[in-house]
């Protein structure tokens, strides 16, 4: 920064080059490149309308250099929800890392998305220097096995699942499901496109569980009339109910508890009927009979 005590119509040349003239009584001299001398110029017009030159003796200047940083993070992929990472690839090596989820040189891959590191370096001469690179984080699965009828799904999209039961596998491939064919804890290891996997928690699954379901199903009165009323500790979601042939004929029927359904067989003529209920997830079919 060098100042002229002037104070009207100045005009500013380094080494016989225009670098201001915008009456500025002082300037920043750029472009100087490590060490160099510069005989530095500026004319004005005094008071009495004179122009006046003054030139300086040589100015030694000197510009400390940046340094010369780069950074190709070696891991710069992962899977959210895994365990800090590390980071390296920033050079010179003396540098420091920043950015969301970097703490102390470590990155934390808490949540899927792309996120910036920025590497900072500065040197003896207290001059500095940052460049960037992306970190990716990708989505991890969350496997929930859900079960229809004498079969589990894992209720999330993958590449490869692997189902065990009392930590055997049972099967490996790419179907979600598995058929229920025994009784005992069933887990799931789901991986996904970009390779990150996670495992469902265990659960407990019964088979023959219509058989089960069965034992808390009450239909009565036997026989009906005109009305039918279903008792079932499991959530009733509908009913269907079928003649001799496998018709399916057009019934009504209400909550009238928690556990307990009523359902309209007034037009129904006496015989022998089937009715589907759907109970949960799961599918039972009984026989009841309409007698007047």
């Amino acid at each position: 920064d060098v100042t002229g005590n002037v104070e009207v119509d100045i005009t500013w040349f380094v080494n016989d080059v225009l670098l201001d003239d915008t009456n500025k009584d002082s300037i920043w001299i750029k472009g100087i490149q490590h060490q160099d001398s510069v005989e530095v110029t500026f004319t004005y017009t005094d008071c009495e309308g004179d122009l006046i030159t003054k030139t300086s003796n040589k100015v030694g200047l000197f510009v400390n250099p940046s340094p010369n940083v780069s950074l190709v993070l070696q891991r710069d992929e992962a899977c959210a929800g895994d365990n800090l990472i590390e980071i390296f690839g920033g050079s010179p090596v003396f540098g420091v890392y920043s950015g969301d989820n970097v703490d102390d040189g470590y990155f934390n891959p808490t949540t899927e998305g792309d996120f910036e590191i920025t590497y900072t370096v500065v040197n003896d001469f207290n001059c500095s220097a940052s460049v960037v690179d992306i970190f990716t984080v990708n989505p991890t699965p969350d496997p929930n096995i859900t079960r229809s009828n004498d079969t589990l799904f894992a209720n999330t999209s993958g590449t490869s699942y692997q189902w065990k039961r009392d930590g055997v596998i049972v099967k490996s491939g790419d179907e979600d499901f598995v058929l229920l064919s025994k009784t005992g804890n069933y887990t799931v290891r789901v991986i996904n496109e970009f390779g990150c996997s996670a495992t469902s928690e265990a659960q407990y699954f019964v088979t023959g569980i219509n058989d089960i379901v069965r034992q808390g199903l009450n239909l009565y009165p036997v026989p009906a009339s005109d009305v039918l009323f279903v008792k079932s500790d499991y959530t009733l979601k509908d009913i269907v109910v079928l003649d001799v042939s496998g018709r399916q004929l057009q019934v009504s029927f209400e909550k009238v508890s928690k556990s307990e359904w009523k359902i309209n067989t007034s037009d129904l003529s006496p015989g022998t009927y089937q009715v589907i209920l759907n109970l949960d997830d799961i599918q039972i079919t009984e026989s009841f009979v309409i007698y007047r």
